[in-house]
């Protein structure tokens, strides 16, 4: 036996098979941002980001993010091609995402388009970005969607404002997925008010975990299967903005039907005074926080 030539082949097929070992796709994360937020006065051109981060590798020299093409997608309503809230999105029948600008990231990850909100006052209109690489390939990014956003316009800013986003957690959960969610509501003051606080809910199906505000004083009240949090916020001076961040734990049922919408939230609104507390005001609701099921 010529076992020189033996231990050549053996060395051959190590490489190959460690080349193959590595020529997994390397795994990215996808978010969206709202700048200068994710609510906003009616007329306000907003910066929408998609950002797309390499979160694992398994090849030393992998391809670049920024090689591949970002798509910032709207929800829009079939029927008039309106905007809708993201949770539209969830019943293909009613709204479908729809690519409205598509370039390649830059050499941070970032690719932003600007979005016109002149006439819009009343919508909640949501938002995705979607990372595609360039082709097939065993040392390049996997193709990753951020969670859903939803951009809220009001009028002409005045009284106090309400919004409601995730703010972190799996926004395309799988069916059977566990896991935490956090979900942000704001308050901003266009003008000074008083007496300002902000009520809203829980979904049945999470199981509330805590909050955290960034002010004042929050109270739980447990109705049925979720709870219903009234903040309390007081006084606010114009452009004073608040955040209360609220956290769930749950499990998506396994028959969880794809593509589906799962709420964390109910809606939210806020009430306040601007006259020193002889009127208060109620705001509309805030759209419903929810992830979407993806298989």
């Amino acid at each position: 036996m010529n076992w020189k030539l033996n231990g050549i082949a053996f060395l051959v097929l190590g490489l190959l098979f460690s080349g193959f070992a590595s020529a997994h796709q390397i795994t990215t994360t996808t978010t969206l941002s709202f700048f200068p937020g994710g609510t906003v006065s009616d007329g306000t051109l907003v910066t929408i980001t998609g950002h797309v981060a390499v979160t694992g590798s398994q090849h030393p020299n992998p391809t670049p993010p920024w090689e591949g093409t970002m798509q910032i997608q709207e929800c829009l309503y079939i029927a008039d091609g309106s905007g809708a809230p993201s949770s539209a999105c969830g019943n293909a029948s009613i709204a479908n995402w729809v690519n409205i600008a598509t370039g390649t990231p830059d050499d941070s990850g970032d690719f932003s388009t600007v979005f016109d909100t002149t006439g819009l006052a009343g919508s909640v209109i949501g938002f995705r970005a979607h990372y595609v690489p360039n082709g097939p390939g065993g040392h390049k990014p996997a193709q990753s969607q951020s969670p859903a956003a939803d951009l809220t316009i009001v009028a002409a800013c005045d009284g106090v404002q309400i919004s409601a986003d995730l703010a972190s957690g799996n926004g395309m959960p799988a069916p059977g997925y566990s896991g935490t969610w956090v979900y942000r509501i704001r308050v901003k003051a266009c003008e000074g008010a008083t007496g300002v606080f902000a009520q809203g809910g829980t979904s049945g199906w999470t199981n509330f975990a805590n909050y955290s505000q960034s002010t004042g004083s929050v109270n739980v009240r447990f109705n049925r299967k979720n709870e219903v949090l009234r903040w309390i916020i007081g006084d606010m001076i114009s452009g004073q903005e608040e955040t209360l961040l609220v956290t769930l734990s749950g499990q998506i049922s396994r028959r969880a039907a794809c593509n589906s919408t799962q709420y964390l939230s109910g809606p939210w609104s806020t009430t306040y005074s601007l006259d020193g507390g002889a009127n208060f005001v109620k705001s509309d609701y805030t759209g419903r926080v929810s992830v979407t099921v993806t298989c």
